[in-house]
């Protein structure tokens, strides 16, 4: 039966693959004073509500200048 439907219901270990990890310990937020594990957030060193924190606070000051500037 596994040479028939078998790789269909259990596949070779090939098939699988691991997700590449840097190690396995903790990875705090680079945001100060935050201890929250950024261990399985691959695109950045910060914690989620912190990227939202610097999206808010780089978008504000983008604005801030363009105010400043004469047209």
């Amino acid at each position: 039966m596994r040479e028939t439907i078998g790789l269909d219901v259990a596949p070779k270990e090939a098939v699988y693959f691991r997700q590449n990890i840097k190690n396995s310990k903790n990875q705090p937020c680079n945001y100060p004073g935050c201890w929250e594990n950024t261990l399985f957030n691959h695109r950045s060193a910060y914690c989620s509500l912190h990227q939202k924190v610097i999206k808010n606070s780089s978008s504000d000051l983008f604005n801030t200048i363009s105010k400043k500037l004469p047209r």
